[in-house]
């Protein structure tokens, strides 16, 4: 096994695509979202995400998705996040509905769970790093 090596903070994902600014928002909204899942997952990051930006990106899958569950998952998450004031720990009630949201769009749950879930592995594949460990064997 390998020593276990001090990791670089994270940051979240973005897109940029000026020919379909819906596509851009939901992708970003999506990448935003995921990190919300946990707060180990939001510990690894350079930046936490903002009460008004975790709204924003609730906004824009209400707006834009065109599928009614993931709509409805994304109002739900939206309530659950007014209940969270800026400057306060963030609510459990939060990561739950984005883990709702998160499975209504067809995403599993992490095999070593929510709430161990850092974040680096998915990151490491993402990036195609040669170190990066091979999904698990379905």
């Amino acid at each position: 096994m390998k020593p276990t090596q001090p990791r670089e903070l994270r940051t979240i994902r973005r897109t940029s695509d000026r020919d379909d600014e819906e596509g851009e928002a939901l992708d970003n909204a999506f990448y935003l979202l995921r990190e919300m899942t946990s707060a180990r997952r939001l510990s690894t990051l350079v930046r936490r995400p903002t009460r008004s930006e975790v709204l924003q990106a609730a906004d824009d899958y209400i707006a834009y998705f065109p599928l009614e569950q993931p709509r409805e998952r994304a109002r739900e998450l939206r309530e659950a996040v007014l209940t969270w004031r800026e400057g306060e720990e963030i609510p459990q009630v939060v990561y739950e509905a984005t883990r709702q949201f998160v499975l209504s769009l067809g995403i599993r749950q992490p095999a070593c769970g929510w709430e161990n879930d850092d974040g680096y592995q998915v990151r490491a594949i993402d990036r195609d790093k040669d170190d990066a460990e091979p999904p698990p064997a379905a």
